[in-house]
Parts: structure tokens; C-alpha cells; sequence
């Protein structure tokens, strides 16, 4: 919930004002306008569309970068899995932190 209260401060309030202030305006004065919507649309929508692209773009790209974390998490356990001259208390010991670390990561996503 806090993420979504996040976008609202004094710039927030500042814009509601100036549209409310500016209809009021318009609607005392008989101001009277015909414009085609298909300016005022394109001119939403295009930077909309682009902004949505590039959020897909970071959060792939985020979980790439988590995959590539995780898999050499697993590799670095199984290296110490294999070793032959490392005790076994060491080997669980090793198992547990990168099962932690992995699990931390994770879990913050």
C-alpha cells in the first residue's frame, strides 16, 4: 500500500488544483474548444505505451540478473559438495549459508 502512496505529495496536489482551477475556468468564462481527441489521445497513449515496454524491459532484465544469481549459488553448492578432502560438518555448514543467502535473495523479490 505504501507504493501506491508513494505518487502522492505537493506536486500531486499542486496538478489536481491547476485541472480543477482550470475547469473551473473554463466552464465561468463559456470557454468553448473543439479539438480532436486523436491529438490528445496519441499524445497519451504513445508515451504510456513506452513507459509499460521499458517496465517490462527492467523487471526481465531483473530476473535475469536473479536466475544468474541463483544458478551460481547452486554451482558454488555443488562444487563444495563434491570436494573430497573437506570434512562433511563443513559441507553442510556451506550448504545451509548459500541455502540461506539463496533464500534471502529470493524472498526480498
Amino acid at each position: 500500500m505504501n507504493k501506491y502512496l508513494a505518487i502522492i505529495n505537493v506536486k500531486t496536489f499542486i496538478s489536481v488544483f491547476i485541472s480543477i482551477l482550470a475547469t473551473c475556468f473554463t466552464y465561468q468564462y463559456h470557454i468553448i474548444y473543439n479539438i480532436d481527441l486523436t491529438l490528445v489521445s496519441i499524445a497519451i497513449v504513445f508515451p504510456l505505451v513506452f513507459s509499460i515496454r521499458s517496465s517490462f524491459r527492467r523487471r526481465e532484465k531483473a530476473l535475469e540478473h536473479l536466475s544468474q544469481f541463483s544458478s551460481a549459488i547452486k554451482t558454488i553448492g555443488y562444487h563444495f559438495s563434491i570436494l573430497k578432502n573437506f570434512p562433511e560438518y563443513k559441507k553442510n555448514e556451506v550448504s545451509s549459508m548459500l541455502s540461506e543467502v539463496s533464500n534471502a535473495v529470493i524472498d526480498h523479490f
